[in-house]
């Protein structure tokens, strides 16, 4: 399939969808380095197309309709024909999570349909495919075809309605024939959209889900900081009877000192160097005196009696003698 054809009689490329069976000895192959003679083929099942004849040497010989460029241009001049002879195009576009069908019509009315028109800032650099355009010069809707390649939703403005349908819509007898009928009357032509689309109640419901998650997730994150919160004020609090614990250890080491020192300093008025100490524990207060230091001394006892008694009221001497 030729993408187009040199009209020798008008100097100009001229689309198949354009050309007349009349007019068939003026098309030439597009290529300057060609320039063979092309055969105009129109029928009633197949869209408009040129080809070279068998025998053609021409590099663009062979070439087959499935050439996504030709199809899109053919497809766009299509959308144009059936808006501008005044058909009502049926776009239906199914939501993606409950494919529920949503039905937009499009008219032409009083609107101008424009083929690659560019596109209002910030999105100057593109352009749709097809747009109808009102007296305003505003876009007030797009009509975007693809064959291979989707249309990036990023590239297109938020604020104009827009679909998009595959080239293999205009590929089949039925379109063949209601572009013909166009001329003579208005017709429907259904298209589907291929267009990414969620219903207005998938919409509020997945926003309510997302709510749902997101207050969930609010309070599960709540709820580790509290704990994490309750954690820290046992650690400090752990913390802190500790270091009163120890600071009550300290003191009470300090307090067992000095007493140390009074209880050694009387026991050795009463004993001298008859009796030995063979253990202090600063921090529970305990001293040990050897047995047989008692048993030696035993006319000292009511005097050993009495110092326990003076420094250690609530408790007696036994065995290997423990003071506590």
């Amino acid at each position: 399939m030729i993408r187009g054809a040199f009209n020798e009689k008008t100097k100009n490329i001229i689309s198949p969808y354009y050309a007349k069976k009349e007019d068939q000895e003026f098309y030439k192959c597009s290529d300057p380095k060609c320039r063979e003679p092309l055969v105009f083929c129109k029928g009633d099942v197949k869209l408009e197309y040129f080809r070279h004849h068998p025998s053609s040497n021409c590099r663009n010989y062979k070439e087959k309709i499935t050439n996504e460029s030709e199809l899109h241009k053919r497809a766009k001049e299509v959308v144009k024909e059936l808006l501008d002879n005044h058909a009502v195009l049926d776009i239906e576009t199914n939501c993606n999570r409950c494919r529920l069908t949503k039905t937009c019509r499009i008219i032409k009315n009083n609107c101008e349909v424009v083929i690659e028109c560019p596109l209002n800032p910030p999105y100057e650099t593109r352009k749709a495919d097809v747009a109808l355009v009102n007296p305003n010069n505003d876009i007030i809707f797009i009509i975007e075809i693809y064959h291979s390649s989707k249309t990036n939703e990023e590239n297109r403005p938020d604020d104009i309605e827009w679909c998009e349908i595959t080239t293999k819509q205009f590929d089949d007898e039925l379109l063949t024939e209601k572009l013909k009928n166009s001329k003579n009357s208005t017709i429907v032509v259904d298209f589907k959209c291929s267009k990414k689309y969620v219903c207005t109640k998938c919409v509020e419901e997945m926003q309510k889900n997302r709510q749902k998650q997101l207050e969930r997730a609010i309070a599960i994150e709540c709820e580790r900081a509290k704990q994490k919160a309750e954690q820290e004020i046992l650690i400090q609090k752990k913390l802190e009877q500790e270091r009163l614990e120890n600071e009550k250890i300290r003191k009470q080491i300090i307090i067992n000192e000095i007493k140390l020192k009074k209880v050694c300093k009387d026991l050795d008025k009463v004993f001298g160097n008859n009796i030995s100490i063979s253990d202090i524990s600063k921090k529970n207060f305990t001293l040990n005196i050897n047995e047989y230091d008692i048993i030696r001394n035993k006319e000292l006892l009511p005097k050993l009696e009495k110092i326990v008694k003076k420094y250690f009221p609530k408790h007696k001497y036994h065995g290997f003698l423990n003071l506590i």
